[in-house]
């Protein structure tokens, strides 16, 4: 009986994890200065701006210090200014930018 009852677990899940695997998870919504500053990433990595990238990096941590980000946000972001760090400015382009169209998805 144990066998069977795991057994329906399991076929149970696999259609979820099938959604999940087909449409992923996307960034959840976000507050206001998440996605300001999501913009401003955006906008530094096409440009390439290392500068500037500092700078948006220091106002995460500050905006996470005084609770106006969440620890998840904050992490979403911090996440996607390591990309650019790393030379990475296409995928960190990318990412911020998903992160901005996913709230359009999450506002429908």
């Amino acid at each position: 009986m144990q066998t069977q009852t795991s057994t329906s677990r399991c076929f149970r899940l696999v259609p979820l994890l099938l959604l999940v695997f087909l449409f992923g998870c996307g960034y959840g919504e976000v507050n206001g200065h998440t996605y300001e500053c999501a913009k401003a990433i955006y906008s530094i990595c096409n440009r390439q701006d290392s500068e500037r990238l500092a700078q948006i990096a220091q106002l995460v941590e500050t905006l996470r210090a005084k609770e106006k980000l969440s620890r998840r946000e904050a992490g979403w972001l911090t996440d996607i200014i390591r990309d650019a760090e790393q030379g990475n400015w296409e995928t960190a382009a990318r990412e911020s930018r998903q992160l901005m169209v996913d709230q359009i998805q999450t506002s429908r």
